[in-house]
């Protein structure tokens, strides 16, 4: 009898681990926020090998090339990055870079693209970017679309249609239209 117990009690042990002690799945990396992280240190290292645990990600939906966060984030805050400026502004300027990227009739290039557009790529890679910006072209590069894919123009002169005006008292306006 008591060793018929002991044995029921083993049973009733064994399945209850079995089926209740199941260890938690490890939290998954955020790749994301380390790839932020690193580009805000200025760490190229760190942060193409992130770039290249997020392409092997299973739950990898939009990798994100470090090399163009970085100069991306540094752009907008080179063009737009005063405080005074708002978080919009500064995406509309990074979606037109994007914008031009994607269309036959710019480079493919990011540093082209933004060198066409009249800034120097020198200055701007000397440029620290806050983590907003960075956090701003993340957005933009893993796919957010904040203004039509046809807008590739910004200008500080009105142009015919504007599909978006930005005011400032000091600059002007800014103006964004397609071509």
């Amino acid at each position: 009898m008591k060793k018929a117990l002991i044995l029921v009690v083993m049973l009733s042990l064994m399945l209850c681990l079995c089926t209740c002690g199941k260890p938690p799945e490890p939290p998954r990396p955020d790749y994301i926020k380390m790839m932020i992280d690193a580009a805000y240190s200025g760490d190229r290292d760190l942060g193409g090998r992130i770039e290249a645990l997020m392409s092997r990600s299973q739950e990898n939906d939009s990798a994100v090339d470090f090399n163009e966060l970085c100069t991306l984030s540094r752009f907008m805050r080179d063009a737009y990055g005063d405080m005074r400026y708002t978080d919009k502004l500064r995406l509309y300027a990074g979606a037109v870079v994007l914008n031009r990227m994607e269309s036959t009739e710019y480079p493919d290039s990011m540093s082209e693209v933004i060198s066409g557009m009249g800034y120097d790529t020198e200055e701007i890679n000397s440029v620290q970017p806050r983590k907003t910006d960075i956090r701003l072209a993340m957005r933009l590069l893993r796919g957010e679309k904040v203004i039509d894919p046809s807008v590739v123009i910004i200008s500080d002169t009105p142009p015919e249609e504007p599909y978006a005006t930005f005011c400032d008292s000091l600059r002007g306006n800014v103006y964004f239209s397609r071509k």
